[in-house]
């Protein structure tokens, strides 16, 4: 027989105990921020609670301007943030409506989280135009890698 199920440490039982062989050390994405190449401020996320989610724009390079020609602001919220732990799954939408970003209006995302919480190891950006037409996919951790940032 094949095992189709991802066999970690993390969900990987002692026999006697019953007890994961390794505990990480987050359980929630909450209280956390995830870089992408290790770069603050360049589109990171911030989880800071299940209200308060956002991406981070404060270092975001010189050339990435907003259709209208202004910067991406510092922190761009969540529109309708959700969290299901017992999937690691975060769902959350970008508006760009009043000022779109490369021709986008709006991001739809669907982040996994890895069992340990180190890395965004599934899901996808889904972008669409003014007009509601998908316009691009990336899906996490092909197009997008990020890692959680520690402090």
């Amino acid at each position: 027989p094949l095992c189709r199920a991802a066999i970690s440490l993390y969900n990987t039982s002692d026999l006697a105990s019953g007890s994961p062989l390794e505990k990480a050390d987050q359980d929630t994405i909450f209280g956390t921020t995830y870089l992408q190449h290790g770069d603050p401020g360049v589109a990171a996320y911030h989880f800071e609670d299940p209200t308060t989610c956002y991406i981070n724009y404060e270092n975001a390079p010189q050339e990435w301007l907003l259709d209208d020609g202004s910067r991406p602001p510092a922190r761009k919220p969540f529109d309708n943030p959700r969290y299901d732990a017992a999937t690691r799954t975060f769902t959350g939408t970008i508006n760009w409506s009043e000022a779109s970003f490369g021709g986008d209006a709006k991001w739809e995302y669907e982040m996994v989280f890895a069992d340990d919480f180190v890395t965004i190891s599934g899901g996808k950006m889904t972008a669409f135009d003014k007009d509601g037409n998908e316009t691009d996919t990336n899906t996490f951790p092909e197009d997008l890698a990020y890692v959680r940032e520690y402090k």
